[in-house]
């Protein structure tokens, strides 16, 4: 097969996954206090409309936001 294969962290123990969340920078992600992230507005929608959904996605600029993320990832082995 010539795609990646993600696989969760079943098998590692919790020392284990601490050390690979350190080494990669992600140790303290969780702890910081909720609401921090400024990704998600403060009261997202749950029964958004699907024209309202639409309208919203043609002012992103997916195309160029696909390619700055694609061109940012890291790829791991462990």
């Amino acid at each position: 097969c010539g795609l990646s294969v993600l696989r969760p962290l079943v098998g590692l123990d919790k020392a284990e996954i601490e050390r690979i969340a350190r080494s990669i920078g992600t140790f303290e992600i969780p702890t910081h206090p909720v609401g921090v992230c400024k990704i998600t507005p403060p009261r997202p929608r749950t029964r958004a409309k699907l024209e309202g959904v639409v309208e919203v996605e043609k002012r992103l600029d997916l195309p160029n936001f696909v390619k700055t993320a694609l061109e940012k990832v890291k790829v791991l082995r462990f």
